[in-house]
């Protein structure tokens, strides 16, 4: 947030910015019929997430049972590693922490994006 702001400000100048030298991959889990009419309502259920990996909510809803779908897009898991390789491979590790009913997520990004680099 610190630096969207910098950046609005016009102060992006005054800050010390590091990066990483990680690479990292986002995956999306998706709805079923993303991206025509896709699916709401259905149960999320997590088992022992790898610690590492970083879940973010875009398509969920809180109810009294559980998180559920309530868009196409529904969760990004984003995975670090020292090498893009490392990130994919955690990435798609994570999604067989996650599970939903018809939920489905592309296997051909990431292995595009490997492909690209070597």
């Amino acid at each position: 947030m610190e630096i969207m702001l910098a950046v609005r400000n016009g102060e992006l100048d005054k800050l010390d910015i590091e990066f990483s030298a990680e690479a990292s991959c986002c995956l999306i889990l998706a709805s079923g019929g993303y991206p025509e009419k896709y699916e709401k309502g259905k149960l999320i259920t997590f088992d022992d997430m790898p610690k590492d990996i970083l879940v973010f909510h875009a398509g969920t809803k809180l109810t009294p049972e559980g998180f559920v779908t309530s868009g196409g897009r529904v969760l990004g898991l984003t995975a670090l590693g020292n090498d893009l390789e490392e990130a994919v491979s955690a990435a798609y590790e994570a999604a067989e922490h996650v599970e939903f009913e018809k939920m489905y997520y592309r296997n051909d990004i990431g292995a595009r994006a490997l492909a690209a680099v070597k």
